[in-house]
This record gives C-alpha cells, sequence and structure tokens, in this order.
C-alpha cells in the first residue's frame, strides 16, 4: 500500500496592509485681486508758442527796397538802400552773395525765405558792415575752394562754410534757419573767422 501522504506546510502569514495614503495638503489661498491700474496721466501742456517777429514798417523809398529775384537781390546788395525786403520764396543762388556794408537783409510779410546755394555754390559771404539778417533759411550751400599755391608769397587759402562765411564786421541774425549746408575745409553751415 502507499505511504499516507505527507501534510502541507503551513501557509504563510498574511502581508501587512499598506499603510494609508497621506491627506491631499489643503488647497492653496486665492490669489488677491491685481490692484486697479494707474489713472492716465493728464496731456502734456502744448510748447509755448514761438516767438514772432515785430511787424514791419512800410518800405520808405530810399530806405528799403522790395525784392523778389536773386538778381534783384545781387543789384540791391551792390546799391546802399539800408534795407533790402525780399518777397517771400525760395532763391536760387546764383553766385555767393557778398555782403561788404551795412545793410538789413530780412523776409517781408513775417514770413521766411529761402536762399538756396543748390549744392553748387556758398551762399553768403560777410566781410565787413554791419548786417542784420531776418527770417532768412540758408541752405544747400556747398564750399571747395583754394586759392594760392603757398610760393612766391600767395598763402593758401581755404574755403570755408557752405552758408554764411563771416570774416569781418558785426552781424546779427534773428528768427534764421542754417542748414544743409556742406563745406570741404570746416564750418559747413556758419564759419566766424575770429
Amino acid at each position: 500500500s502507499l505511504p499516507p501522504p505527507s501534510p502541507s506546510p503551513p501557509s504563510p502569514p498574511p502581508a501587512p496592509a499598506a499603510p494609508p495614503a497621506p491627506p491631499s495638503p489643503p488647497p492653496a489661498p486665492p490669489l488677491p485681486p491685481s490692484p486697479p491700474p494707474p489713472p492716465p496721466l493728464p496731456p502734456s501742456p502744448p510748447p509755448p508758442p514761438s516767438p514772432m517777429p515785430p511787424p514791419q514798417t512800410p518800405c520808405v523809398a530810399g530806405q528799403c527796397i522790395y525784392t523778389d529775384t536773386f538778381a534783384e537781390l545781387e543789384a540791391a546788395l551792390a546799391g546802399s538802400t539800408p534795407t533790402i525786403r525780399l518777397a517771400p520764396g525760395t532763391y536760387p543762388v546764383n553766385t555767393t552773395l557778398q555782403i561788404q556794408r551795412n545793410v538789413t537783409i530780412e523776409a517781408a510779410d513775417g514770413m521766411r525765405v529761402v536762399l538756396d546755394g543748390q549744392d553748387a555754390r556758398q551762399v553768403m559771404s560777410i566781410t565787413a558792415g554791419m548786417v542784420q539778417l531776418s527770417r532768412l533759411i540758408i541752405t544747400r550751400g556747398w564750399c571747395n575752394i583754394i586759392t594760392g599755391d603757398g610760393q612766391h608769397g600767395t598763402p593758401v587759402t581755404l574755403g570755408t562754410s557752405g552758408g554764411l562765411s563771416i570774416d569781418s564786421g558785426t552781424v546779427e541774425l534773428n528768427f534764421c534757419d542754417i542748414h544743409g549746408n556742406e563745406a570741404a575745409y570746416g564750418g559747413g553751415g556758419l564759419h566766424i573767422n575770429s
């Protein structure tokens, strides 16, 4: 006969239960509401108006001459009338305006006058006199002049200032604009020989 079966080994003890999961953290508190935007800045005050030139007196024969072309301006400068009044507009400068006397050159009617060197020549040269320039725009002047060779008593002179060159005299500028000028040797817009 067969031997009796061996007794079954005892069952292992049950595994310990898993520890309970930690409780979930409390929800984050709500963010505070954003502060309201700052009030808009007040608008900037408008810039102060540009000072206006004083009103002009009427032209009086012998004291004032009214011109409206470059040729008339050149002729007036060659004369002796103390005040030259220019009609508003643009004057192409065909030759450098040479001033060697007491004179006032002004735009008429409180307007502006453009003296245009056309990127080809110096606009104005003052070598003597008490000169007053009013309400002029001096622009597009060009100067590239060399005189003399440095030998035999002829010194080299380099041209300066495509716009306005002041070598001597007393000059007053009122409500003038000098811009867009060039010179090969300095002082593109304005050169004062001190």
